[in-house]
């Protein structure tokens, strides 16, 4: 077990970064959280509540032209057209109604901002615009109304000169509404400045703290990993040395014990690994001179997959193979390794050249006395080198196969091998093909 001295300076150098982490996450999404409700305050009330100050404007003009056109169908067309007098009569009071619902959403959203207690908002000056909007629209603009309904009654009177002169004074009142409308226009783009001001400002507030708890974060872990690496670090270095040692095929030293911690048992454990490669390399040894007098002998087909790998493993432990090729080289190939791809193909190339490959028959079709049977060439292939091996050393025989269990490789494949095998008594070794599967 860990000594409690070393673990509980790792564990603490863990927890001290993953709270710093949270405690900076947490502040990152308290700041982001402000930001985001300032910037939809901005978004969704100061700047629609300046639109709907801009539309009272346009509105007003709109319905001083309609009030004109209608002067102008009265006072110009000697057969007044009654459907386009009316069309405009009743787009007139609908621009009525458009001017006063503009300037109630101003009103509000002004009043929204004001009610909300989590923003910085100039709360005194958006009260007075909120007035400003009250005043204009109940004094103004209810005298406008008035002279408006006035001009209306002279026009169905055909008094066009009292219309006339009325007209004046309507334009008076409108452009001192529109002045009106302008100056709290004006204020209330100041609010919406200074709002956009605040969320850029916090948001750079929110970019520096963060920073500055990533840095402290940074620079805390650093400290601690360096305080605790400095006792770890010279007991390492000296099992650093031992394995290129060993790397070096070096298996004679050992590394000194100094401590009774984890690393003192890390070097415990280096220790007895070394000693066991000593031994497994002595059974190496003897196996290469097993192998030097003629006692190993290896038989194997060509096929991609398990029978090159074996032919390329025992070349590695120095083990003499013979190759078994049921047709000849290129009918072979397209049958068994083609498929595998170029790789396979370049490694049965490698090795018929160099094992220079005993084969079978030169068809698929079996020779007259077999033929007639349930029985094909893979099967014939599979008996013929079974015999072979037999030939060779039948006592110590035995069949190492890279083969799932599976049934799905047909006769003459790896599970009519294993059965002939077993069949006769001898030994069979299966690799577990499903495992490397999963690798």
């Amino acid at each position: 077990m860990f000594r409690k001295s070393i673990k509980q300076k790792i564990i603490g150098i863990a927890a001290g970064l993953i709270v710093l982490a949270v405690i900076t996450s947490a502040l990152s999404m308290v700041l982001a959280s402000r930001v985001g409700h300032l910037l939809d305050e901005l978004t969704n009330r100061y700047i629609p509540a300046y639109g709907h100050l801009a539309r009272v404007n346009i509105r007003s003009l709109e319905r001083a032209v309609a009030i004109r056109r209608m002067m102008g169908m009265r006072m110009m067309q000697p057969t007044l057209d009654q459907a386009a007098y009316a069309e405009q009569l009743k787009r007139f009071k609908e621009l009525n109604a458009a001017v006063e619902q503009e300037a109630a959403e101003a009103r509000r959203l002004i009043n929204a901002i004001i009610d909300d207690g989590s923003t910085p908002s100039d709360n005194a000056a958006l009260g007075r615009i909120d007035d400003r909007i009250e005043n204009a629209m109940n004094d103004l603009r209810r005298r406008l109304d008035d002279e408006n309904d006035r001009v209306l009654e002279q026009l169905e009177a055909s008094n066009f000169a009292e219309a006339s002169r009325l007209m004046a004074h309507i334009d008076v009142l409108r452009d001192e509404l529109n002045g009106r409308i302008d100056g709290i226009r004006a204020d209330m783009l100041r609010q919406v400045q200074a709002g956009a001001a605040t969320v850029v400002r916090e948001q750079r507030q929110t970019i520096a703290i963060s920073a500055v708890m990533t840095a402290i974060a940074a620079v805390l872990g650093f400290v601690f990993a360096m305080l605790v690496g400095s006792g770890i670090t010279r007991p390492v270095m000296r099992l650093l040395e031992g394995t290129r040692e060993v790397e070096a095929g070096r298996l004679d030293q050992s590394i000194s014990i100094t401590t009774r911690d984890e690393i003192g048992q890390l070097c415990s454990a280096f220790n007895g690994m070394v000693e066991d490669l000593r031994e497994k390399n002595i059974v190496i040894q003897n196996k290469e001179r097993e192998n030097e007098d003629g006692l190993i002998l290896g038989v194997a087909g060509g096929g991609c997959g398990g029978d090159i790998l074996f032919h390329e493993v025992c070349a590695g432990m120095k083990i003499t193979t013979r190759m078994f090729l049921a047709l000849p080289k290129e009918a072979f190939s397209a049958r068994s390794v083609q498929h595998g791809g170029a790789d396979w193909m370049d490694r049965y190339e490698r090795l018929v050249d160099e094992l220079k490959p005993r084969v079978l028959s030169e068809t698929e079709e079996l020779p007259l006395w077999l033929q007639g049977r349930e029985y094909n060439i893979w099967q014939r292939y599979n008996l013929w080198m079974l015999f072979n091996a037999l030939a060779m050393n039948a006592q110590n025989l035995t069949l190492i196969a890279l083969w799932d269990q599976g049934p799905a490789d047909g006769p003459g494949g790896a599970q009519d091998l294993v059965a002939q095998v077993r069949s006769r008594g001898y030994k069979v070794v299966r690799l577990e093909a499903e495992r490397l599967k999963t690798l």
